[in-house]
Protein backbone atom coordinates (compact mmCIF):
# COMPACT_ATOMS: atom_id res chain seq x y z
CA UNK A 1 0.00 0.00 0.00
CA UNK A 2 2.58 2.45 0.90
CA UNK A 3 4.27 1.88 -2.58
CA UNK A 4 1.57 2.61 -4.36
CA UNK A 5 1.21 5.83 -2.19
CA UNK A 6 4.42 7.03 -2.93
CA UNK A 7 3.96 6.08 -6.47
CA UNK A 8 1.07 7.80 -6.77
CA UNK A 9 2.06 11.01 -4.99
CA UNK A 10 5.38 11.63 -6.02
CA UNK A 11 4.70 11.60 -9.28
CA UNK A 12 1.90 14.20 -8.87
CA UNK A 13 4.05 16.47 -6.52
CA UNK A 14 6.08 19.31 -7.74
CA UNK A 15 8.96 19.60 -5.67
CA UNK A 16 9.97 16.91 -3.04
CA UNK A 17 12.06 16.93 -0.13
CA UNK A 18 14.08 13.67 1.27
CA UNK A 19 15.96 14.02 4.31
CA UNK A 20 18.88 11.79 3.02
CA UNK A 21 20.87 11.45 -0.54
CA UNK A 22 20.63 7.21 -0.47
CA UNK A 23 16.71 7.81 -0.41
CA UNK A 24 16.22 10.70 -2.94
CA UNK A 25 18.41 8.18 -4.97
CA UNK A 26 16.01 5.43 -4.25
CA UNK A 27 13.25 7.41 -5.09
CA UNK A 28 15.02 8.60 -8.55
CA UNK A 29 15.61 4.86 -9.58
CA UNK A 30 12.12 3.19 -8.34
CA UNK A 31 9.69 6.02 -9.42
CA UNK A 32 12.21 7.29 -12.38
CA UNK A 33 11.44 10.61 -10.66
CA UNK A 34 13.05 13.76 -12.61
CA UNK A 35 16.30 14.45 -10.59
CA UNK A 36 15.39 18.13 -10.65
CA UNK A 37 12.21 17.84 -8.74
CA UNK A 38 13.77 15.72 -5.61
CA UNK A 39 16.01 17.68 -2.95
CA UNK A 40 17.87 16.65 -0.13
CA UNK A 41 17.92 18.50 3.25
CA UNK A 42 19.39 16.29 6.12
CA UNK A 43 17.26 16.43 9.84
CA UNK A 44 19.39 18.84 11.50
CA UNK A 45 18.08 19.64 15.55
CA UNK A 46 18.87 23.07 16.32
CA UNK A 47 21.01 23.89 18.71
CA UNK A 48 19.15 26.68 20.03
CA UNK A 49 16.86 23.89 21.82
CA UNK A 50 19.63 21.20 22.38
CA UNK A 51 22.29 21.90 24.52
CA UNK A 52 22.95 21.56 28.39
CA UNK A 53 21.54 25.28 28.91
CA UNK A 54 18.13 24.32 27.97
CA UNK A 55 17.74 21.76 30.74
CA UNK A 56 14.89 22.26 33.44
CA UNK A 57 17.01 20.86 36.55
CA UNK A 58 13.44 19.89 38.11
CA UNK A 59 12.92 17.46 35.60
CA UNK A 60 16.53 15.91 35.57
CA UNK A 61 16.13 15.59 39.89
CA UNK A 62 12.62 13.43 39.55
CA UNK A 63 14.74 10.94 37.96
CA UNK A 64 18.02 10.79 39.80
CA UNK A 65 17.91 7.94 42.01
CA UNK A 66 16.83 5.50 38.55
CA UNK A 67 18.56 4.31 35.68
CA UNK A 68 16.74 5.93 32.70
CA UNK A 69 16.11 4.38 29.50
CA UNK A 70 14.81 6.72 26.79
CA UNK A 71 12.83 6.49 24.04
CA UNK A 72 11.26 10.06 22.45
CA UNK A 73 8.79 10.47 19.40
CA UNK A 74 5.88 8.41 18.03
CA UNK A 75 5.09 5.29 19.87
CA UNK A 76 3.83 2.62 17.74
CA UNK A 77 4.61 -0.92 15.99
CA UNK A 78 7.49 0.40 13.85
CA UNK A 79 9.88 2.16 16.27
CA UNK A 80 10.65 -0.98 17.97
CA UNK A 81 9.48 -0.39 21.40
CA UNK A 82 8.52 -4.10 22.08
CA UNK A 83 11.87 -5.01 21.95
CA UNK A 84 13.59 -2.35 24.49
CA UNK A 85 10.00 -3.01 26.93
CA UNK A 86 10.31 -7.31 26.84
CA UNK A 87 14.47 -6.03 27.60
CA UNK A 88 13.42 -4.85 30.69
CA UNK A 89 12.95 -8.21 32.21
CA UNK A 90 16.46 -9.56 31.60
CA UNK A 91 17.85 -5.96 32.67
CA UNK A 92 16.58 -5.76 35.90
CA UNK A 93 18.22 -8.79 36.88
CA UNK A 94 21.89 -6.29 36.71
CA UNK A 95 20.39 -2.88 36.86
CA UNK A 96 17.40 -3.31 39.35
CA UNK A 97 16.48 0.48 39.58
CA UNK A 98 15.98 0.36 35.53
CA UNK A 99 12.78 2.13 34.32
CA UNK A 100 11.89 2.95 30.89
CA UNK A 101 11.15 6.51 30.01
CA UNK A 102 8.47 7.07 26.85
CA UNK A 103 7.96 10.40 25.92
CA UNK A 104 5.41 10.41 22.89
CA UNK A 105 2.35 10.02 21.85
CA UNK A 106 0.78 6.64 21.37
CA UNK A 107 -0.69 5.62 17.72
CA UNK A 108 -3.49 3.32 18.73
CA UNK A 109 -4.24 0.37 18.34
CA UNK A 110 -0.29 -0.29 19.49
CA UNK A 111 -0.75 -0.26 22.99
CA UNK A 112 3.15 -0.55 25.08
CA UNK A 113 2.03 -1.72 28.17
CA UNK A 114 0.03 -5.23 26.57
CA UNK A 115 3.62 -5.72 26.23
CA UNK A 116 5.08 -5.04 29.63
CA UNK A 117 2.02 -6.53 31.34
CA UNK A 118 3.11 -10.11 29.38
CA UNK A 119 6.49 -9.64 30.26
CA UNK A 120 5.81 -8.35 34.22
CA UNK A 121 7.59 -5.38 33.98
CA UNK A 122 4.18 -2.92 33.94
CA UNK A 123 6.27 -1.40 37.05
CA UNK A 124 8.96 0.06 35.19
CA UNK A 125 7.66 1.32 32.33
CA UNK A 126 7.17 5.26 32.88
CA UNK A 127 4.95 6.94 29.68
CA UNK A 128 5.01 11.02 30.02
CA UNK A 129 2.97 11.30 27.05
CA UNK A 130 3.85 14.57 24.36
CA UNK A 131 6.01 17.01 25.28
CA UNK A 132 6.92 20.49 24.15
CA UNK A 133 10.06 20.10 22.30
CA UNK A 134 11.76 22.86 24.24
CA UNK A 135 11.21 20.66 27.12
CA UNK A 136 12.86 17.68 25.53
CA UNK A 137 15.90 18.13 25.98
CA UNK A 138 15.29 17.80 30.08
CA UNK A 139 14.55 14.81 30.36
CA UNK A 140 17.34 13.26 27.52
CA UNK A 141 19.73 14.74 30.21
CA UNK A 142 18.10 12.97 32.91
CA UNK A 143 18.40 10.15 30.85
CA UNK A 144 21.03 6.91 31.18
CA UNK A 145 21.11 5.66 27.34
CA UNK A 146 18.46 6.55 24.51
CA UNK A 147 17.69 4.17 21.97
CA UNK A 148 15.49 3.71 18.33
CA UNK A 149 15.24 0.11 17.53
CA UNK A 150 12.82 -0.22 14.16
CA UNK A 151 12.38 -3.14 12.08
CA UNK A 152 14.76 -3.07 9.36
CA UNK A 153 12.53 -3.82 6.34
CA UNK A 154 11.78 -0.85 5.26
CA UNK A 155 13.84 2.06 2.79
CA UNK A 156 12.92 4.63 4.70
CA UNK A 157 14.30 3.17 7.85
CA UNK A 158 17.51 1.50 6.07
CA UNK A 159 18.85 4.82 3.87
CA UNK A 160 17.86 7.33 6.75
CA UNK A 161 18.93 8.91 10.20
CA UNK A 162 16.11 9.61 12.73
CA UNK A 163 16.29 13.33 13.87
CA UNK A 164 15.75 11.72 17.38
CA UNK A 165 19.48 9.83 16.88
CA UNK A 166 20.83 13.48 16.37
CA UNK A 167 18.79 14.81 19.38
CA UNK A 168 20.14 12.37 21.63
CA UNK A 169 24.09 12.69 20.32
CA UNK A 170 23.63 16.52 21.01
CA UNK A 171 23.00 15.66 24.21
CA UNK A 172 26.05 13.41 24.47
CA UNK A 173 23.51 10.44 25.66
CA UNK A 174 24.97 7.02 24.67
CA UNK A 175 22.58 5.71 21.98
CA UNK A 176 21.28 1.90 21.15
CA UNK A 177 20.04 1.50 17.93
CA UNK A 178 18.85 -1.34 15.45
CA UNK A 179 20.80 -2.43 12.41
CA UNK A 180 19.46 -0.16 10.01
CA UNK A 181 22.07 0.22 7.70
CA UNK A 182 22.17 4.47 7.88
CA UNK A 183 21.89 4.77 12.00
CA UNK A 184 24.52 1.85 12.47
CA UNK A 185 27.07 3.27 10.63
CA UNK A 186 26.50 6.42 11.87
CA UNK A 187 26.59 5.30 15.25
CA UNK A 188 29.27 2.82 15.13
CA UNK A 189 31.51 5.39 13.20
CA UNK A 190 31.29 8.12 15.67
CA UNK A 191 30.91 5.90 18.74
CA UNK A 192 27.76 7.31 20.02
CA UNK A 193 26.57 4.11 21.51
CA UNK A 194 25.55 0.73 20.37
CA UNK A 195 23.98 -1.08 17.32
CA UNK A 196 21.41 -4.72 17.86
CA UNK A 197 19.74 -7.22 15.93
CA UNK A 198 16.17 -5.53 15.35
CA UNK A 199 13.56 -7.59 17.27
CA UNK A 200 16.32 -9.20 19.78
CA UNK A 201 15.85 -8.26 23.20
CA UNK A 202 18.64 -9.99 24.54
CA UNK A 203 20.95 -8.27 22.80
CA UNK A 204 19.03 -4.85 24.10
CA UNK A 205 19.64 -6.01 27.58
CA UNK A 206 23.09 -6.53 27.28
CA UNK A 207 24.15 -3.50 25.39
CA UNK A 208 22.51 -1.46 28.37
CA UNK A 209 24.31 -3.66 30.79
CA UNK A 210 27.09 -2.69 28.98
CA UNK A 211 26.79 0.75 28.84
CA UNK A 212 25.67 0.73 32.39
CA UNK A 213 28.95 -0.92 33.68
Amino acid sequence: DWGKYERKYLAQADLVITVSEPLRKNYIDKYSLNEEKIINIPNTPTKKIYNKQNVDKTIVEQYQSDFIILYAGGIDILRGIDTAITALKYIRKEIPNVKLLLCGKIVKPYNPFTTAKKHNVEDLVLFKGWINENKLPSYIEASNVCFFTPPVNRDEINKTIATKIYQYAMMNKPVIVSDAIMMKEFVEQNNLGISIQAGNAAQFASAVVKIFK
